[in-house]
């Protein structure tokens, strides 16, 4: 599915497995931002890092254009700087995993995911030195679901 310019339903917004998909979202005329009209691939990332970079070069370019960018994971979810919008529920790591967390506090308060990690030490140490803001906070949270670092 990755041929440029490809219009996509929102069925097909997930990225396929293990990568993640730059989207064009094409506003139509007099719509709300919040209901995008079309969707467009830009591309597909076998790693995060290298989507992050693409969509914000291409927010950056088309900044006060009547379109926007997006990149989702293979869940479906769509990403930012700092992650995915996870759910309570999605805090729990998988099977031998420490998950990193990031909660931001303002408004409505915001859980996204930021990276699984084998080693628990790691997990920790990167917790411990994010800094996303006054109003946000990490954690990481074992496959049982349990908070090693609290805020």
């Amino acid at each position: 599915m990755s041929v440029l310019n490809t219009q996509l339903t929102q069925a097909e917004l997930m990225a396929p497995p293990g990568q993640f998909r730059v989207v064009k979202v094409q506003m139509r005329r007099g719509e709300s931002a919040l209901e995008p009209s079309e969707y467009f691939l830009v591309e597909d990332f076998p790693d995060r890092h290298d989507a992050l970079v693409c969509w914000r070069d291409l927010a950056h370019q088309h900044m006060g254009e009547n379109l926007r960018f997006q990149f989702y994971d293979d869940q479906g979810r769509i990403n930012d700087a700092i992650g995915a919008q996870i759910t309570e529920a999605d805090r729990k790591a998988p099977p031998g995993k420490f998950r990193i967390v990031c909660v931001d506090f303002i408004g409505q308060i915001t859980i996204k995911l930021v990276a699984d990690l084998d080693d628990r030490g790691a997990a920790i140490e990167y917790a411990n030195s994010a800094y996303e803001g006054p109003y946000t906070g990490f954690q990481v949270h074992d496959d049982v679901g349990a908070a090693l670092l609290p805020f």
